[in-house]
């Protein structure tokens, strides 16, 4: 155990860093102390010579001159007396002298180290310290290259030469010298060594242990551990790394957390997302950047037949066969065309599915390509859904809605359409074309005694009759009850007409065979023909049931062509004036008034007084149903002046209990040119000094005035004069121009109802209506708008300058002691408050109007459960996007409101809207009334939602519109200031929709 210790040590220590740093540093000084050495026996090398030298130099200068003289003096025996201190002195090794003996004999002699007195020869140098003794190894000399030196003097005594003198030096003085200068630079190089080493390896200690630490820890950071730190110690270096590292290991640890904790969540987004695609309806195939199947959910399986592992890697165009639905020709690949311009395809409309089994489907989808964060294409999604069901429905309620339930022939509105082709056509071609307009004779009679249902079936018999009599190339259609229309194209002459006709009475003068009896019947036929008649639909038709009422007067089973006299008064005519006349002498006419405020402030500035006649029998009659008929008329006269007195007495009851609320009433020009008039008014005026003739304002309808502008505003003018207010009403339609607002001087204008009605529907009433307004505004004349259905009509006309109006969004026409009681109660529109003071954008209008239009969708389809023809598109019912609520939330909507919370709060509701209204029209068309009028409850609570969260959008628009929120200056009826809260505009709303429907 001991020896494998030491063998992983000595594997070890070369590696370890602590090694790696000492060992150059210790070559390094090793290098600089050797050359430091040398440098130092180079020196003593030196220096050892020349003392060498110094020392021969010395002693023979000495000795010379005293063995001369002894040698002269002839006491030759003392020489070595002489030379035997010289030898003993350090450094020497021995004296060589020679002298001439008078006789000529030379002499010989020497005296060498080892024959001197002394006992022990040392060396010891003068400067050695005191008791030290150096002996240098027998190497050393060699290593230093010293040796003795010699040196011959003459000796010469007064200018003779005696002999000579040979000093032989010792260098081992010298070279023991040299050794212990040299040993000691050595002990000095292994003393710098291990000190700095020494010094080094405690230096580098703290420091490399934080080096392994950082060394330990970065391969505990890599294998994953958390909380891999070091010890921040060491040189200044050494804890900056330490610092920076700990550092990084803490932010790589957070960078790891969010790492995981974000593939945590795309792990768990993509099984919601998986989940999500398993579970919606509709049908999911994704494909790589090469158009091969990579996902597909349970739907497309189902759709196509095929399980998933059959389908994935396989090409979508296999997988997903698609052939176009009428031709049934193969489509372009909508997937590769995706791929290829980076955009969304869109399927073909109504492409058929071949799935397998050769089972087809019709869908309908898009193709969307998936990019990557390069914006690189690298595959594509493809969603579809099966409409099969859809669009059969939509083929059987586009059948339905053209055509009439018992007979299936076509109905009101798709024989509205077929006129207006054939109008067109016949004008393209200047060919004939013969509106007919049939009604049964003797069908009541029939429905009376027998029933609705042999009545039903009479109707069956006759509208085969009817396709039997005409050509192929003719139309056919049922209006309601027992009146049909023929439309008769390309005639030749009238000859070919009276041969469809008369072929027509005559088949339907035949016997009518049903269950329970044989009927009889006969049709009364009236004509009008293209073109001797005006091209207008709606007047042809007119003309034509004016002229089968004209047939039917002469008694029936016959036909009649429309002329001129067919427009004149008839005997039913003249019988209803009768009536009338009769009805204004037993006082069964009535009053009501219609309130006029103002929109923004909510407050009652005026009324409106509106002529009813209270029928026994018909009941409450509105002016339209008989004032036509008193037109040019001396009843017309009477019903003015009967209208004259009754405001001003109602003006006279108001004012004694303390109100002052203007009084405005209808007047044709008729009556106003009558001098008649005129005289009633002030007659009425003079017996009532009471009411200030401001109080009363005259309202003539402009189509009215369009021939004499002259007479007719001198005329207003007189009336003017007696302090009467005149305002011009109907403003819009016909000849209205700048020309009738100059020519008459009428204090007000009212803008005609047909375009508030319609300004929201269409672009050009509603840039008409503005124009009016500021055509109005232009002229300096007040301006007021009637007939303000929706609470959406009165914020566009508020946006387009117009704050004063009426109708039945404000309030209906009510009793004279109903007026002051609304008018205590009545706070306005709080939408119409809320929008007072905002800074209008014109981008927002669609947004006013949204409301109205999912209003009018959903009373559609509720009427359609109960009967009436549903005047929707397929597109419109079927499709949640394509009705107009759907158009603008998709559109200008998405676009403008998406991040607000109340308009993504609509999307879900309005999309099952669609879907139970879809369901109560399927019902209805399978004959199941019943529930077909339950779901359209349902769908009345639904429609409430939607609205409800319309009045949020709309609060948070038009909050967010106001730069300086404040309550509305214009005070209530009862003094005080009024602010729009959430609740109260909810009910408003609601109201409002009550009315609506």
């Amino acid at each position: 155990m001991k020896h494998a210790g030491w063998v992983r040590w000595l594997v070890w220590w070369p590696k370890a860093l602590l090694w790696r740093l000492l060992v150059p540093a210790i070559l390094l000084i090793l290098f600089a102390g050797s050359v430091r050495t040398w440098q130092v026996m180079q020196e003593e090398r030196q220096q050892a010579i020349t003392a060498q030298n110094d020392l021969l130099d010395r002693l023979g200068a000495m000795l010379v001159q005293s063995m001369a003289v002894q040698v002269a003096m002839g006491q030759s025996d003392t020489l070595s007396l002489l030379a035997q201190p010289v030898v003993q002195m350090n450094g020497m090794a021995a004296v060589h002298w020679q002298w001439t003996r008078p006789n000529g004999e030379v002499v010989e002699q020497s005296i060498q180290h080892a024959d001197a007195t002394t006992v022990v020869r040392q060396h010891v140098s003068p400067s050695m310290p005191p008791g030290a003794v150096a002996t240098a190894p027998r190497w050393f000399p060699g290593l230093i290259h010293l040796s003795g030196l010699s040196r011959q003097f003459p000796m010469v005594w007064q200018g003779r030469t005696y002999g000579q003198l040979v000093l032989h030096t010792d260098p081992t003085p010298w070279i023991d010298f040299a050794w212990l200068r040299v040993s000691i630079q050595a002990r000095m190089v292994v003393v710098v060594i291990a000190v700095l080493s020494t010094l080094l390896a405690l230096l580098l200690r703290s420091s490399l242990r934080s080096l392994a630490q950082l060394g330990q820890a970065a391969q505990s950071l890599q294998a994953g551990q958390v909380g891999a730190r070091v010890e921040v110690a060491g040189c200044q270096e050494i804890r900056q790394a330490g610092e920076a590292f700990n550092s990084m290991a803490e932010q790589t640890e957070q960078l790891v957390g969010r790492l995981r904790r974000a593939r945590s969540e795309l792990f768990q987004e993509k099984e919601r997302l998986e989940i999500t695609l398993a579970s919606i309806a509709e049908a999911v195939i994704a494909t790589d950047a090469k158009a091969q199947v990579c996902f597909i959910n349970p739907v497309a399986e189902a759709l196509l037949g095929r399980t998933r592992e059959e389908v994935l890697g396989q090409p979508l165009r296999l997988v997903m066969p698609v052939v176009s639905h009428n031709t049934r020709a193969s489509v372009a690949d909508p997937m590769a065309l995706a791929l290829t311009t980076a955009k969304v395809v869109k399927l073909a409309e109504h492409s058929r599915l071949l799935g397998h089994g050769r089972v087809e489907r019709i869908i309908e989808g898009s193709v969307a390509p998936v990019h990557d964060g390069a914006g690189h294409v690298v595959g594509g999604v493809v969603v579809f859904r099966d409409v099969t069901e859809r669009v059969a429905m939509q083929q059987r309620m586009a059948w339905q809605m053209g055509h009439d339930a018992l007979t299936d022939l076509p109905n009101r509105w798709l024989i509205h359409d077929r006129l207006e082709q054939g109008v067109a056509q016949a004008r393209r071609d200047r060919s004939m074309l013969a509106v007919c307009f049939v009604d049964l004779d003797g069908f009541k009679a029939i429905n009376d005694q027998h029933g609705h249902d042999v009545g039903d079936e009479v109707l069956v018999i006759v509208a085969q009759r009817l396709k039997a009599a005409v050509r192929s190339t003719d139309s056919v259609g049922r209006l309601g009850g027992d009146e049909f229309v023929l439309l008769l194209g390309s005639l030749s002459s009238t000859d070919e007409l009276d041969q469809i006709l008369t072929r027509l009475i005559t088949a339907m003068a035949e016997p009518c065979l049903t269950e329970k009896a044989t009927h009889r019947l006969g049709a009364s036929v009236g004509v009008a023909l293209l073109p001797d008649e005006p091209c207008e639909p709606d007047t042809l038709l007119r003309h034509a049931d004016q002229a089968m009422y004209r047939a039917k007067a002469l008694g029936g089973h016959q036909y009649r062509i429309f002329e001129d006299q067919d427009d004149q008064e008839t005997p039913v005519q003249l019988q209803r004036l009768e009536r009338l006349a009769q009805a204004l002498h037993d006082g069964e006419f009535r009053l009501l008034f219609q309130p006029k405020v103002h929109l923004g402030g909510g407050v009652m500035t005026g009324v409106e007084a509106l002529l009813r006649w209270q029928h026994p029998e018909e009941g409450l009659l509105l002016p339209l149903e008989f004032l036509p008929l008193v037109q040019q008329h001396v009843l017309d006269e009477q019903i003015t002046q009967w209208v004259i007195e009754e405001v001003i007495a109602q003006q006279q009851r108001w004012m004694a209990q303390g109100h002052a609320w203007p009084i405005s009433f209808n007047m044709s020009c008729d009556s106003l040119f009558a001098p008649a008039t005129l005289t009633c008014l002030k007659d009425r005026l003079e017996a009532a000094p009471d009411v200030p003739p401001a109080m009363l304002e005259i309202e003539l309808l402009e189509s009215g005035a369009q021939n004499d502008l002259h007479r007719l505003g001198s005329l207003i003018t007189r009336y003017q004069a007696l302090g009467i207010k005149v305002a011009l009403g109907n403003f819009g339609p016909g000849a209205s121009s700048p020309l009738h607002l100059k020519r008459l001087p009428a204090d007000t204008v009212k803008i005609d109802p047909s375009f508030i009605h319609s300004m929201a529907d269409d672009p050009a009433d509603l840039a008409l209506v503005e124009s009016l307004i500021s055509m109005v505004r232009i002229f300096g004349r007040q301006i007021i708008a009637e007939g303000i259905g929706t609470p959406e009509q009165g914020l566009l006309l508020m946006r387009l300058g117009c704050h004063h109006g009426q109708g039945h969004a404000i309030a209906r026409p009510m009793s004279a002691e109903a007026i002051p009681v609304w008018a205590q109660t009545y706070q306005g529109e709080d939408s119409w408050r809320l929008w007072a003071d905002v800074t209008w954008n014109v981008n927002d209008f669609p947004l006013l109007m949204a409301q109205q239009d999912h209003i009018h969708w959903v009373q559609q389809i509720v009427s359609a459960t109960q009967g009436v023809p549903l005047r929707l598109t397929v597109q419109e019912v079927c499709d949640h996007t394509r009705c107009r609520f759907g158009q603008w939330y998709y559109g200008d909507g998405l676009q403008r409101y998406s991040q607000l919370h109340a308009f993504k709060a609509i999307e879900n509701v309005h999309a099952e809207i669609h879907r139970v209204g879809l369901e109560a029209l399927q019902l209805n068309a399978d004959g199941q009334t019943e529930a077909a009028q339950q779901k359209a409850k349902v769908l009345l609570g639904m429609r409430d939602v939607v609205i409800s969260h319309l009045v949020d959008l709309h609060r948070a628009v038009a909050v967010a519109a106001v730069p300086h929120p404040h309550p509305h200056p214009h005070a209530d009826a009862r003094g005080g200031v009024s602010t729009p809260t959430s609740e109260a505009w909810h009910a408003t709303v609601f109201d409002a929709v009550s009315l609506e429907l």
